[in-house]
C-alpha cells in the first residue's frame, strides 16, 4: 500500500509535536520530521494551524484503529473494557505528555480549526463507546447508551488526564475498575 504524501507529512508532523509540544519545533524541524522539503511541506500544510490540525487528524485516525485492533464482538463487557486496556499502553508508548488533543487546545485556544479538530476527535471517541455499548449490550436503548456511553468517556478522559500525574499502570488500573463498575451496575459482565 502506497502511503499518502500528505498522509506521511502528518505522520512526521504528529510525531514532531507530541514530542516537543506545539510551540516549540520550528518551521526547519517540522520538514525534517515529515520528511519532505519545505516546498511540499507549505503545498499540503499551508499554515502552523493547518500542520497542527493535519498531525491531529492523523493523530485520531491512529488512535481509533489501535482501539479497535482485536476488539471481541460482545455480547458482555469485553469489548467496552478492551478501550481502556488498550489506552494503556498507548498513553505509556504514544502519549507519556497526556492527550495530544487538549495540548494542541491549550497551546492554541484561540485557534477554531484546532478547536473543532479537537471536538471532532472526542465526538467520535464518544462514538466508539457507543458502539462498544452496542455490542455490549445488544438490546441497549438509546438513552442508557447515551447515558452510560457518557459516563464511560468521561472515564477515558480522566485516564489519559491521570497517566501524566499518576503514570499510566496507576490510572489504567483505576479506569478500568471505574469502567467494570459502571458495567456491573448495568449487569454487563
Amino acid at each position: 500500500m502506497t502511503i499518502r504524501t500528505s498522509d506521511k507529512i502528518a505522520e512526521g508532523l504528529e510525531a514532531a509535536f507530541a514530542a516537543e509540544g506545539f510551540a516549540a519545533p520550528g518551521v526547519d524541524a517540522l520538514r525534517d520530521a515529515a520528511g519532505v522539503s519545505l516546498r511540499t511541506l507549505y503545498r499540503h500544510y499551508p499554515s502552523r494551524e493547518a500542520m497542527v490540525v493535519g498531525a491531529l487528524d492523523h493523530r485520531h485516525r491512529s488512535y481509533l484503529a489501535w482501539l479497535q485492533r482485536g476488539m471481541p464482538e460482545g455480547p458482555g463487557a469485553g469489548p467496552v473494557l478492551h478501550v481502556f486496556r488498550r489506552l494503556r499502553p498507548w498513553m505509556a508508548e504514544r502519549a507519556p505528555n497526556g492527550c495530544l488533543f487538549v495540548n494542541a487546545l491549550a497551546e492554541h485556544p484561540d485557534s477554531n480549526a484546532i478547536r473543532e479538530a479537537v471536538k471532532r476527535q472526542k465526538a467520535e471517541t464518544r462514538a466508539l463507546f457507543a458502539d462498544c455499548l452496542r455490542r455490549a449490550w445488544p438490546d441497549i436503548g438509546d438513552e442508557d447508551c447515551r447515558r452510560l456511553g457518557d459516563a464511560l468517556f468521561v472515564v477515558h478522559e480522566g485516564q489519559t488526564a491521570a497517566t501524566v500525574t499518576c503514570g499510566c499502570a496507576e490510572a489504567g488500573v483505576a479506569a478500568l475498575t471505574l469502567a467494570e463498575s459502571l458495567l456491573r451496575a448495568e449487569n454487563i459482565e
